[in-house]
């Protein structure tokens, strides 16, 4: 992680602008048993993925997920679903051409309107201006 910091990330950006990788930042406090339901989401960003599916891929049971979501992320395994598919879907923006509608499909926000509105709350900026700001030439 200290490597990532250090070779992929900037400590400061210019312009007073906030570090979004909100990724690394969890993932120095998740437990490392743990892990595998950050990689499950990843893997299956575009399926449906309720709380028993999540739960069974990673060999606890719903409400034991949800405690230790609480416990230890802060968040409920739904909110933890949002918000990887929201981070994906940040980095295809900044990293790929791909229409926005295209990039909300294959995250599983459904249609343009639900990642509009989540990157509004998360963000501050719809997709097209977050795009515009901060993809890669």
């Amino acid at each position: 992680m200290a490597v990532a910091k250090k070779l992929v990330l900037f400590l400061r950006r210019s312009g007073s602008q906030a570090q979004f990788s909100s990724t690394l930042r969890r993932q120095e406090r998740i437990p490392s048993k743990h892990h595998d339901i950050h990689s499950f989401v990843l893997e299956h960003l575009d399926e449906p993925l309720p709380v028993e599916r999540l739960a069974d891929a990673v060999g606890m049971s719903p409400r034991t997920l949800s405690r230790w979501c609480r416990a230890h992320l802060d968040e409920s395994p739904a909110d933890l679903v949002r918000r990887v598919r929201v981070d994906e879907a940040r980095r295809l923006l900044e990293e790929t051409d791909l229409p926005i509608k295209d990039i909300s499909a294959r995250t599983g926000l459904g249609d343009v309107s639900t990642m509009w509105r989540l990157f509004v709350q998360h963000f501050g900026v719809t997709p097209t201006e977050y795009r515009g700001r901060f993809a890669v030439a």
